[in-house]
């Protein structure tokens, strides 16, 4: 079974899905309009478009069996951890937490009830990484620390320099057992090789990012060229989501 670990919601999702062979697909909220100014500024995402976000999101899931629904959320949700516990009512099954697109610092203490909760609740969460300050990988890993009991996926393996370094990602997963790498972005299939010496391949989630990084196939290509044993493949694309997730290899 192939799981790409980090999709949004697009009307040419399925038929990627199918083209690549991949039979499930964590869904986020559809990215509706351009998130950049030419000059490369961030344009903020507003509360509305969270929550549509989401609604389009579940609605998505619930008509299809191929979707897994993370609820992506923030401190400026209003009632935002009784929204959480709804939303994992009704069938989310993970937490998103885009300190970038939400303007935020990940170590501000008003995450902490967030985390908090998805913790209690029991639900994995996937933090941005790269593109700026805010998604510093070494953050994830202060609050891997703090929060032992939690479970965090940083999402992407984007390098950068000044923020998010050569092997950075690596390094954090390594320091901490309850990190996993979600490796779209990966910058070549010797970086997958690298954390998997490093790190071993149990906490490494295949991940496309779909629409965007070039698509699920090329995404893929890069765990599939990586010089890594077929055992270490299988892990990477589907059986530690599995894992993470408690889910049954037929659900």
């Amino acid at each position: 079974m192939i799981i790409d670990f980090h999709t949004h919601l697009d009307e040419g999702l399925e038929t990627q899905m199918k083209k690549s062979k991949v039979d499930r697909a964590i869904l986020l909220m559809p990215m509706t309009r351009d998130i950049y100014t030419p000059n490369e500024r961030v344009i903020y995402l507003t509360r509305e478009e969270v929550l549509s976000g989401n609604e389009s999101v579940i609605t998505a899931s619930n008509n299809s069996n191929k979707y897994i629904p993370f609820a992506w959320l923030n401190h400026k949700i209003p009632n935002v951890v009784e929204k959480l516990e709804d939303y994992v009512q009704r069938g989310f099954k993970g937490l998103k937490l885009h300190p970038i697109l939400d303007h935020y610092n990940l170590l501000n203490p008003k995450i902490e009830p967030i985390i908090d909760t998805a913790t209690h609740l029991r639900i994995p969460i996937m933090i941005h990484t790269g593109w700026g300050p805010n998604g510093s990988v070494k953050d994830v890993g202060e609050l891997a620390e703090e929060y032992t009991d939690a479970k965090f996926i940083i999402a992407h393996m984007k390098e950068e320099w000044g923020v998010n370094r050569r092997l950075s990602h690596i390094k954090i997963a390594s320091k901490h057992d309850n990190v996993w790498l979600e490796c779209s972005y990966a910058e070549h299939p010797r970086r997958i090789a690298q954390a998997v010496e490093q790190l071993g391949s149990d906490r490494i989630l295949f991940g496309s990012d779909f629409p965007f990084d070039g698509g699920i196939d090329w995404a893929m290509t890069k765990v599939t060229f990586a010089p890594i044993t077929e055992e270490d493949k299988r892990k990477i694309l589907g059986e530690n989501a599995l894992q993470l997730l408690n889910l049954e290899s037929t659900f």
